[in-house]
């Protein structure tokens, strides 16, 4: 190695930290003059191999183009990810002693990085757009907490960033479509039917983000503008087969070893509503004029046109089920729960008043 040292020993040299520095000194055309107090500052807090790499990695950003004061250099550091954390946390810590800068805000920053990374993964021809919307946001997030109101948070800044992300790689990838003024509501249900589950959330950010590009002259004509946010639900549960349904309703209503109450209440939730009466119309337009008159005029059966008919299709299943069930009713044994299939009975035991009589509720006699 250099100098006749072992590599151990040239890690651990500090005087190749000032010959580092003295050679970046040179190849600067205007180095700062606090550039030799930040090696030693470095040099006390680190060893010598972390300390030569940010060194290193602080000439190369004094040596691109652009602004070098240190609240500038602290801003570039935080925006090199991860691999500058070692180099912005000693060089705010050196600023902030010298009284060279202000202390940065941590969280604000790597938020900022991650809005930064939401737009750049965003296709280039859709990406400006996306940009300007994510300041708008920032500024209307501040305003809010000038304001006191309640402010949109960072994460859901975040999502809604990668909303529009994943919109804008649709429209390019599968749309062909590299504006936002060619959006149309075939693309926003396209791309909604992706996640149904999501649906009411992802239709909100591009109701929001299509809104603020309307009014910013990106788009003339928003669209999702009548798109619903109610998704169509599918039924979860397994549908039987024509056959299948006629087999069960065949055991509801005529095989012996069905159970009355099962019957009863199956052919209840199965039975179709009550087409009906034919000429039941061509009957009601020639009744009097007075309403009772009318009604005493009807027949009984179209009187009371709930009454149980055994020939109607709808009713005759739930019927001769009903007759079923309360015959078993009478032939069951003494504590048997009548009327079929019911609720668990309640329990007795509690503050019920004995001048209402036995088992009975005071709600009920009041």
């Amino acid at each position: 190695m250099g100098r006749g040292l072992c590599e151990l020993c040239w890690q651990k040299d500090p005087e190749r930290l000032l010959r580092q520095a003295e050679r970046i000194t040179v190849r600067l055309e205007d180095p700062p003059v606090w550039f030799a107090d930040f090696v030693d500052y470095a040099a006390a807090r680190n060893c010598v191999g972390r300390t030569s790499l940010m060194i290193g990695r602080l000439g190369r950003m004094l040596a691109e183009p652009g602004p070098t004061n240190p609240q500038a250099l602290l801003d570039r550091t935080c925006q090199h990810g991860p691999s500058a954390a070692a180099l912005a946390r000693t060089l705010e810590g050196f600023f902030v002693d010298a009284g060279l800068a202000f202390p940065l805000d941590h969280d604000a920053q790597r938020w900022a990085g991650r809005r930064r990374r939401r737009i750049d993964e965003t296709p280039e021809p859709l990406r400006p757009a996306l940009g300007r919307f994510a300041d708008a946001q920032v500024a209307s997030q501040q305003r809010a907490r000038r304001a006191g109101t309640r402010p949109r948070t960072d994460l859901t800044i975040i999502e809604d960033l990668a909303i529009v992300r994943d919109l804008a790689r649709l429209m390019i990838d599968n749309r062909a479509k590299s504006d936002w003024a060619s959006a149309e509501t075939g693309d926003i249900e396209a791309f909604l039917a992706q996640r149904p589950l999501s649906r009411a959330r992802r239709l909100s950010t591009l109701r929001l983000f299509f809104r603020w590009a309307k009014a910013n002259r990106v788009v003339l004509v928003d669209p999702t503008t009548g798109v619903s946010a109610n998704r169509h639900r599918a039924p979860r549960s397994e549908i039987l087969s024509v056959a299948e349904q006629r087999r069960l309703f065949l055991r509801w209503t005529s095989h012996p070893d069905a159970h009355p109450h099962e019957c009863l209440g199956q052919a209840r939730s199965s039975s179709p509503s009550r087409p009906p009466r034919p000429g039941y119309m061509d009957r009601a337009a020639a009744l009097p004029r007075s309403p009772r008159a009318a009604r005493h005029a009807q027949p009984a059966r179209d009187r009371y046109p709930h009454h149980p008919d055994a020939h109607d299709p709808g009713i005759g299943p739930v019927l001769v089920a009903s007759i079923r069930s309360l015959g078993h009713n009478v032939s069951a044994p003494p504590g048997h729960p009548p009327g079929g299939p019911s609720r668990p009975a309640r329990s007795q035991s509690g503050g019920r008043s004995s001048r209402h009589g036995p088992g009975r509720d005071p709600s009920l006699c009041r």
